[in-house]
């Protein structure tokens, strides 16, 4: 009889086509693995949902910033990725530090440091509550109301494009974002910026910009000048200390009025941005003096002017000359 010859076992061989798609499909289930437990661990994070809130104000991401807040009443138009991308420009937030979390329930508070502003910022200390959303936690609020009082050059002045509103609205925290129609004007420094953790109700300043101060120095230098030349009008400056005659001084500028420097002051209530400049200026010249008969006689050399004037911001080369 014929010995039966054993089995073989079956052995399979994968070509490396098939081992190729079998290694990376289990990559990938493996990444979808750890990209979920990653998702999962950052969603329930009352300190990582704060942390995506500064990132995405920094990079000026209006969307993803409400996405982590609650839904928005109230005025919300300067809600947008443009207008907290200006906010940003005028005043970046920077050196954001996540503190401490304290949790009870689904409750939270997370503590948070920034700054706010280029050359000299001012830095904030919020703590930023937030409460429980399905796995993961959302802001109490994503904005903030905010009323605006102008307290002059109103007229010269808009927020983000539009007229300063009379009601609240809602705003990004951060620099306000106030615009004007010249380059002469600022916001004082002094306004607080905006935070998140708490409404406000800001009385808003507005000063000359350093800009504006250098370019008004100029129009003073101009105009010094000019009045001294001999115009149709009598110039009603007057040397110090003599009893200058009335519209007889004549002559040419040594020491203009940038170099005291001059004092420029923005009205605090004129709404079309009223400016008094005054100050010192020395020229040679040549006048008329009253003599202690009250007689005019002449007189010439190197003379001392004290200046006061009033222009407006809109329109800074017509002065109008004060007397002293």
């Amino acid at each position: 009889m014929t010995p039966p010859v054993p089995e073989q076992r079956r052995t399979h061989h994968l070509s490396p086509a098939r081992l190729g798609v079998a290694v990376v499909a289990a990559l990938a289930l493996v990444g979808g693995i750890a990209f979920a437990v990653s998702s999962f661990t950052h969603v329930i994070s009352p300190r990582s949902t704060v942390a995506d809130y500064f990132a995405a104000l920094r990079r000026g991401d209006a969307p993803a910033a409400l996405s982590l807040g609650p839904r928005l009443s109230g005025d919300a138009h300067l809600l947008t990725s443009a207008v907290l991308r200006e906010q940003q420009r005028l005043g970046p937030i920077s050196a954001v530090t996540i503190g401490d979390t304290a949790q009870n329930a689904d409750r939270a508070t997370v503590a948070v440091s920034y700054r706010v502003g280029g050359a000299a910022p001012t830095t904030r200390n919020e703590t930023i509550p937030l409460h429980r959303k399905g796995n993961g936690w959302e802001l109490d609020r994503s904005s903030s109301m905010v009323r605006i009082h102008l307290l002059n050059a109103a007229h010269r002045t808009t927020l983000a494009g539009s007229a300063m509103p009379p009601t609240p609205v809602r705003i990004f925290p951060g620099a306000l974002p106030v615009r004007f129609d010249t380059t002469a004007l600022q916001i004082d420094p002094k306004v607080p910026t905006i935070t998140l953790s708490a409404d406000a109700d800001l009385n808003v300043a507005v000063v000359l910009s350093g800009a504006g101060r250098r370019a008004l120095s100029v129009e003073l230098d101009a105009a010094v000048a000019a009045c001294l030349r001999k115009p149709p009008t009598p110039c009603p400056l007057e040397a110090t200390g003599s009893r200058t005659v009335p519209g007889s001084l004549r002559g040419s500028v040594t020491a203009p009025p940038s170099a005291g420097p001059p004092q420029l002051v923005l009205s605090a209530t004129d709404a079309d941005g009223l400016v008094t400049a005054s100050g010192t200026f020395k020229a040679n010249a040549e006048w008329a003096a009253l003599d202690f008969e009250n007689q005019p006689e002449p007189k010439r050399g190197t003379v001392t002017v004290d200046y006061r004037a009033q222009l407006y911001i809109s329109n800074p080369g017509t002065l109008v000359w004060q007397r002293q």
